[in-house]
């Protein structure tokens, strides 16, 4: 069943000072035509695949640019998902895991290459060779402690089987490592488990109150939490579907507690309020920033690269993937997936640019979305400021819209980029690389502008007898307005 939320067009339409983002050239570009384009986009991604939704925000530097939502909290009930919906961020938690860590270190109650057993008397590190160096809370950060991915405990089938107090303690001492210490990646949410319980210990607070007090509050993320009560979900917090079946249907799991995992993956957020997180990091990469929550120098350090695999295409930063991007330049970012979440915050610290999905199923991918919305910006600063044969955005909404190929060969969108017609097949992986853009020639006549500069096919549209657009080809193609 279709969802388009209305308000998502009146996001669109509601701009009252053009959405701009940074060019390469120092020229700040209107953001509205990318981001129109991407509601179409997400809006056929949630439709053709099924999803149950899609939530989704853009952030540059202070202003969250966009916002938008697809499909249910609820499918079953109807309930339309929304901004404001919270979903279980999963292991984006652990960048707040590193922040709250980071509180400790600038108060001089923990240094980065401590070793555990000298934070917390209770650990009792696990046997090593001779040539293997200590657990510090920098492999742990970097997920180079040699720790295992999980503790014994199956949370993943049950999260009330998560270990608290003493038995959290017993097993995070009693699993043994897989690797020596700072050799390899090896991604473990068992060394988050054991950075909350560090952080507990120090502090003399539990974490939860830890974090909130000194990191949530003080950024007013208030929609961030590590508990909520069962009445919100499917209706305020999203429901969790699983993986579809053979039959196309996605079993619907139900209510859980993770409060347990808080360090690790148990926070449940929005993307509203992680949007305020992209921007309170983008403020302490001001050249005048002052210390806000850290200090700005502690927060650029947990964005640098603090460890390297020996395969040298894995690099993190303290809480954070630090990974440089051939076309993007840095990117500093944290995917989660709790069963039946999956969610993706990306940051670019250089443009100050950042992009946040979830969707409430672990049959989606939250990260090919953040790649595509970030190859759409991409694409767009790319157009030459002087580009010729422009029509303003009110002469080409005639043309805007859903089309349908003759002959069943699928779906168009068309819109405004940058005073020309971008024409983008839908479905698509890659948004960016399946759009063409046609320049205005005459009438209803345009002529495709290819990536070189060099001229491609003719676009025509035909007309009804009332004179709205219907229709057009190109080569020998036919396509028709959807409801026409």
């Amino acid at each position: 069943m279709r969802v388009r939320l209305v308000m998502v067009v009146l996001l669109l339409l509601a701009m009252p000072v053009p959405l701009v983002a940074q060019a390469g050239d120092g020229e700040e570009r209107d953001l509205t035509d990318a981001l129109a384009l991407a509601a179409a986009w997400l809006d056929a991604e949630q439709d053709f695949k099924d999803l149950p939704g899609i939530a989704v925000a853009v952030v540059r530097d202070q202003e969250v640019v966009w916002t938008a939502a697809f499909g249910h909290v609820d499918r079953e009930a109807g309930v339309p998902m929304t901004p404001d919906t919270r979903f279980h961020i999963a292991s984006i938690s652990k960048t707040f895991a590193a922040v709250a860590v980071m509180t400790l270190v600038e108060q001089g109650a923990l240094r980065l290459d401590d070793a555990v057993e000298d934070v917390v008397s209770w650990f009792t590190p696990p046997p090593r060779k001779h040539d293997n160096g200590p657990i510090t809370i920098r492999s742990l950060l970097t997920h180079s402690s040699g720790l295992s991915r999980e503790v014994v405990s199956p949370i993943w089938s049950d999260l009330t089987k998560t270990p608290t107090g003493r038995k959290m303690q017993t097993e995070l001492s009693a699993v043994p490592p897989l690797y020596q210490s700072t050799t390899v990646f090896q991604y473990s949410n068992l060394a988050y488990l054991l950075l909350g319980e560090i952080v507990a210990d120090v502090s003399g607070m539990p974490y939860e109150d830890y974090l909130r007090e000194k990191v949530l509050d003080p950024l007013g993320l208030d929609a961030t939490v590590a508990s909520y009560p069962e009445s919100a979900y499917g209706a305020t917090h999203a429901i969790r579907y699983a993986v579809p079946n053979r039959g196309r249907e996605y079993p619907r799991l139900g209510y859980t507690r993770s409060e347990g995992i808080a360090s690790m993956g148990g926070l449940s957020s929005t993307v509203v309020d992680l949007a305020k997180y992209a921007s309170w990091q983008f403020r302490l990469h001001e050249a005048d920033a002052t210390t806000e929550i850290l200090r700005p120098s502690t927060l650029r350090n947990m964005h640098r690269v603090h460890f390297t695999d020996r395969d040298w295409s894995t690099t993190w930063g303290l809480g954070f993937e630090v990974a440089k991007d051939p076309d993007r330049g840095t990117l500093v970012s944290h995917g989660g997936h709790l069963p039946g979440h999956l969610s993706a915050f990306v940051m670019q610290p250089a443009s100050k640019m950042a992009y946040i999905v979830m969707i409430n199923t672990s049959g989606g991918s939250p990260g090919s979305y953040t790649r595509g919305l970030m190859a759409l910006v991409a694409k767009l600063e790319g157009v030459p400021a002087d580009a010729e044969n422009r029509l303003p955005r009110e002469a080409l909404a005639e043309y805007e819209g859903r089309y349908e190929m003759a002959g069943g060969m699928g779906e168009l969108h068309l819109g405004a980029w940058e005073g020309r017609l971008a024409m983008l097949s839908l479905p698509s992986d890659d948004p960016a690389d399946r759009m063409s853009v046609y320049e205005h020639v005459e009438g209803d006549t345009f002529r495709r502008v290819r990536d070189d500069g060099d001229f491609g096919e003719t676009l025509r549209f035909e007309r009804g007898p009332d004179g709205e657009v219907r229709g057009g080809s190109y080569f020998s193609y036919e396509f028709r307005r959807v409801g026409s």
